[in-house]
């Protein structure tokens, strides 16, 4: 995701996304919450530090997966639900 999605995710601009990123302006809790939803990534790992490496993996791994996830269709999304539940038997 680029500095714009979120952004455009936030409704905010591009710039706003900007400053909170180098601090020239302060975030607040309900921003910092929208952000962390959009990213899929947990809010508690902005707050880690500093940030363990296996954590920090897994929290990447769940949002690449969940950005794969989100571009299936219903139907392969279906069939991905149906194998996954294979697997878990």
């Amino acid at each position: 995701m680029t500095m714009s999605d979120l952004a455009e995710a936030l409704d905010t601009s591009h710039q706003q996304v900007q400053k909170y990123e180098t601090g020239a302006n302060r975030i607040s809790a309900s921003v910092l919450y929208a952000i962390a939803l959009k990213l899929v990534y947990p809010v508690e790992a902005f707050f880690v530090f500093p940030p363990d490496p296996d954590t920090e993996r897994v929290f990447r791994l769940l949002a690449k997966m969940h950005r794969f996830l989100d571009g299936l269709s219903e139907s392969d999304l279906a069939m991905a639900s149906v194998g996954l539940e294979a697997l878990h038997k």
